[in-house]
């Protein structure tokens, strides 16, 4: 999985970062949202009835 390797490097050892969202969209239209907050336990979305923000 190249594209975690790319975040791995592109947020390395940051301490300031309070908060991460991982979109994941699968190959039948399928899509998740993970949620990684500091001191907390990974929250995962059903992310298909959202619009996408981007």
């Amino acid at each position: 999985m190249d594209w975690l390797r790319y975040l791995r490097d592109a947020v390395g050892e940051e301490e300031y970062i309070e908060e991460i969202e991982v979109k994941v969209e699968y190959e039948d239209g399928t899509k998740k949202k993970w949620i990684f907050s500091k001191n907390q336990d990974p929250v995962l979305e059903d992310d298909d009835d959202e619009e996408d923000e981007d």
